[in-house]
């Protein structure tokens, strides 16, 4: 689920910068997560995020995405213009 040219130069061990415009980010944050799961088992809540997490990955794959990183209940989604013709901002919407 990363850019093809940065898992490149991560198998050759490089290091790189890029620069991009054009960019969407998009974080999606679970309301009312934390009181949710005060009353939840350990196992039940990584259960449910990992059940919809496994769906947004998927959403990113369909929707050639990048799922940046998640944080606790937080999923994190890049999208950015490097082909002609892309709605990069309703890409990242069709993710949730």
């Amino acid at each position: 689920m990363i850019p093809p040219h940065v898992l490149q130069q991560i198998s050759e061990d490089k290091s790189t910068t890029d620069t991009l415009v054009n960019v969407t980010l998009l974080y999606a944050d679970i309301v009312g997560f934390t009181s949710w799961s005060s009353n939840k088992r350990p196992a039940e809540i990584v259960g449910m995020l990992s059940q919809l997490f496994t769906r947004f990955d998927k959403e990113c794959l369909m929707n050639n995405v990048y799922k940046v990183h998640t944080i606790g209940d937080c999923y994190v989604v890049m999208s950015y213009r490097h082909e002609p013709n892309r709605n990069y901002a309703y890409e990242c919407l069709d993710v949730i």
